[in-house]
């Protein structure tokens, strides 16, 4: 494949022309390059990590921009297609089995059941990081470039639904945005209001706030997880203004995942969702759901009709 494989002798006759990135735990190589006092990174935990070095999110998030400007290419080799909504049937997992059949079968209890041991735990996990996260951050420089354009951020009204810990809403707040979250979550309900941000705790297809009260609604890594996306996406155009926006983004087909999802979405069935629930695609493009990954999630910007 042209991908020249060196010896690790060689590898520390090199350094430090290049940077060392292990993707494997090894131990025995970690005490090989601490014995000759070379420096390495890895590309799989927070801490030492060369993918949440700032430059390299630097070159992330730039790249993203400027795809987000100028790679139409998804959006325009979209194709009609009608949203027709099912549950997966192919299981990540006996857990997932059980839970999808539970939907199904209306077993409010079962489902509450699974989704409470799975999401009580108060600790981010590594997914959950704003600073390993390339979507939410593209998210954040669009709406700063919007407010920018539009002279008017204190004054945007931003609602993140299914927010989590907050982690993006915390970043915009910290940047002078008005934001508020939605989560259903007691627990991460109360960790982002100790944060001094408005959240209430709500199921997403029943949000309760006003009719056309929001200038701009974030929903990301849900659709996959809930019951029925078309009430979500009935419930953002109920509660945006018109010409408002939305982000969204969830796994690429089966890419990331995990006993909680229902179901997979690609480009043409989440564009389809939107197109039929009142919306104008901005622009949809497959990213890195982690910034060590490669173009794993779907990302979506549509605008209110």
């Amino acid at each position: 494949m042209g991908i020249p494989v060196i010896s690790v002798p060689e590898m520390i006759r090199r350094w430090p022309e290049c940077d060392i990135i292990l993707s494997i735990n090894s131990a025995k190589l970690e005490n090989i390059l601490k014995e000759h006092g070379i420096s390495y990174w890895k590309n799989d935990s927070l801490q030492n990590s060369y993918f949440m070095r700032q430059d390299v999110m630097d070159v992330i998030d730039e790249k993203l921009l400027d795809r987000y400007h100028y790679d139409m290419d998804a959006k325009y080799g979209l194709f009609s297609e009608k949203y027709n909504d099912r549950f997966r049937e192919a299981y990540f997992s006996e857990e997932n089995r059980v839970l999808v059949e539970a939907f199904i079968e209306n077993n409010d209890e079962k489902v509450r059941e699974i989704f409470n041991r799975v999401y009580a735990p108060s600790e981010l996990l590594y997914d959950e990081y704003f600073e390993n996260r390339p979507g939410l951050r593209l998210i954040k420089n669009i709406i700063t470039e919007y407010s920018i354009s539009q002279q008017r951020r204190e004054f945007l009204e931003i609602c993140d639904i299914a927010c989590g810990h907050g982690e993006l809403l915390k970043r915009l707040k910290e940047d002078g945005f008005r934001v508020r979250g939605v989560e259903g979550a007691p627990a991460r309900v109360e960790e982002v209001r100790q944060s001094g941000i408005e959240c209430v705790c709500a199921n997403v297809e029943h949000v309760p706030l006003p009719d056309g009260s929001l200038d701009v609604i974030i929903c990301t890594e849900c659709l996959e997880h809930v019951k029925d996306p078309v009430a979500v996406l009935k419930e953002v155009n109920r509660l945006l203004i018109r010409g408002g926006m939305v982000f969204v983004t969830t796994p690429y087909g089966s890419f990331c995942d995990c006993d909680t999802h229902l179901r997979h979405f690609y480009e043409n069935n989440l564009c389809a969702l939107f197109l039929q629930n009142g919306f104008e695609i901005e622009n949809v493009l497959r990213i890195p759901y982690l910034n060590n990954s490669v173009n794993d999630n779907l990302f979506v910007a549509a605008i209110k009709k």
